[in-house]
């Protein structure tokens, strides 16, 4: 049995800062690109919105790259 996905565009589950996001979508902050764990991020960047064309933003308040991991739609 083949399973279609609702997104069949999106495969990857995480993004890093700079790519084009392609399901709109509340992401979660899941680690600093350089692997650091500090500083943590301002908690207004913990959680953000993304609709689809919008490019995955750093932690502004660390002025890091960031890996960002889809938690749902909105």
């Amino acid at each position: 049995m083949t399973v279609s996905s609702p997104h069949p565009r999106t495969t990857r589950v995480r993004f890093i800062t700079g790519m084009v996001c392609t399901r709109p979508g509340l992401y979660i902050f899941d680690r600093y690109a350089d692997h650091s764990d500090q500083p943590s991020p301002a908690s207004d960047e913990i959680n953000i919105t993304l609709r689809q064309g919008n490019v995955f933003p750093p932690v502004r308040s660390a002025g890091k790259s960031a890996w960002w991991k889809w938690d749902r739609e909105i």
